[in-house]
């Protein structure tokens, strides 16, 4: 079985992997890592690449992912939802899921967990799959799992996983970044999202 990192709607190449697979395991128990896709989902605007992160409580060092709480401070939710709103307004398919994108930044979240859950949840409702999933119960290292993509999804490293096919497709603003949130194609594709995705994943041997 394959382990995945939990992520904020979740990069393409994420859901490339994930949907070829039987089952996957989702980790959680790890520790939580600052400037991950564990709390900030990348999406495009006019001239860049913009991140949208969601603020987490500082208090106490090595706290796993399952046990962080998202900070009050700031109307985050609120905030990432008027960034959607005027980067896909002209996406071609961002009037048809509007309406679920609205409702999930409406709601009130206190621990990160709720809010990745129910990201993935709206990921998966909008493409129209459900993925055999489960959440990690305790945390092991690299080798307790065949493949182990924990540390292939940082964005970090600035590149893409090498079994990643970046087919470009047509985005709201010129030009073509690959690797973004899987919202940035849902918006641009629609139904055509989950046979895009199928075809970007390259076999390994």
């Amino acid at each position: 079985m394959n382990i995945y990192p939990i992520a904020y709607f979740p990069p393409i190449p994420w859901f490339a992997a994930a949907i070829q697979e039987e089952s996957v395991v989702i980790e959680v128990c790890q520790h939580f890592r600052k400037q991950q896709y564990t709390n900030r989902a990348f999406i495009r605007v006019a001239n860049r690449t913009l991140p949208l992160t969601i603020p987490v409580e500082r208090r106490g060092d090595k706290v796993p992912i399952l046990l962080k709480k998202v900070s009050q401070a700031e109307p985050w939710a609120g905030n990432h939802w008027r960034t959607l709103v005027n980067a896909y307004k002209n996406a071609p398919y961002f009037e048809f899921y509007a309406d679920q994108m609205e409702g999930f930044f409406q709601q009130d979240f206190h621990s990160l967990m709720e809010v990745l859950e129910k990201s993935l949840m709206l990921s998966e409702e909008m493409l129209g799959l459900q993925l055999n999933r489960r959440f990690s119960e305790e945390y092991f290292p690299s080798g307790h799992y065949d493949q182990d993509f924990r540390r292939g999804f940082d964005p970090s490293l600035q590149k893409l996983p090498e079994w990643f096919i970046g087919t470009p497709y047509t985005q709201v603003f010129e030009g073509f970044v690959p690797g973004l949130s899987i919202l940035d194609l849902i918006l641009n594709k629609g139904p055509e999202s989950r046979l895009f995705l199928r075809e970007s994943y390259r076999r390994r041997d």
